[in-house]
């Protein structure tokens, strides 16, 4: 874990070197990140905001990406993730249907998911991707309920849009400020410290919204 922090808050002089030894492997591997966060639960942790803002900083400030490669990869690759999470959501409804319960999840948290979703289901596949952890749980609950992907993918696509044009532009426009290009570390950092707080936020607002729909 530490070692895994180190690459993030120095994810700039990481980031340099691989894409002038290794230019195809540096989009790949920013690609993988991108795709595994939101792809399985288990990788929730991985820090797309930052590598989304890191990329677009340096490929401002030192010209090491191609925009025209960098940005669509983002973009396929958060779509790509979401995509293959809904499908397992998907997977995991046909053996509740079938077996009444899959480990933790019951046919009726299936029923009031769909209520939820059939609500404020929009919103909260748009408004998932801007929040971490949620834009990992979003695309699988979705798949566990009962709309369908074209649904799901309509909005998804639309979410992903603004939050790598959002982040994609901080990183452009803040590259440029000198204090951002002589503390990247810190500035890693912040953004590591957003994220989480948002997460925490979130998750009050979450345990709040299903608390109030559980009492109606």
């Amino acid at each position: 874990m530490e070692k895994f922090f180190e690459y993030i808050v120095h994810i700039d002089r990481y980031l340099e070197p691989l894409v002038n030894d290794q230019p195809f492997w540096s989009y790949f591997i920013l690609g993988i990140i991108i795709f595994s966060e939101t792809a399985f639960v288990v990788t929730a942790f991985l820090p797309s905001d930052v590598v989304l803002f890191s990329a677009c900083s340096l490929m401002t400030v030192k010209h090491i990406f191609n925009p025209f490669l960098l940005i669509p990869m983002f973009y396929l690759a958060a779509v790509a993730g979401d995509s293959v999470n809904f499908a397992i959501g998907r997977f995991f409804r046909k053996e509740i249907n079938r077996n009444g319960k899959v480990f933790f999840i019951k046919k009726d948290n299936l029923e009031k998911t769909n209520m939820i979703f059939e609500k404020s289901g929009s919103t909260a596949v748009v408004l998932s991707r801007f929040v971490p952890l949620f834009r990992t749980l979003v695309p699988f609950v979705t798949g566990v309920s009962y709309k369908n992907y074209s649904w799901f993918l309509k909005r998804n696509m639309t979410g992903v849009a603004i939050w790598a044009t959002l982040y994609c532009t901080l990183g452009v426009l803040f590259g440029r400020i000198r204090f951002v290009q002589t503390h990247f570390g810190l500035v890693a950092i912040g953004i590591c410290i957003l994220t989480l707080l948002t997460a925490g936020i979130s998750l009050a607002v979450r345990k709040m919204f299903f608390e109030k729909h559980n009492k109606n």
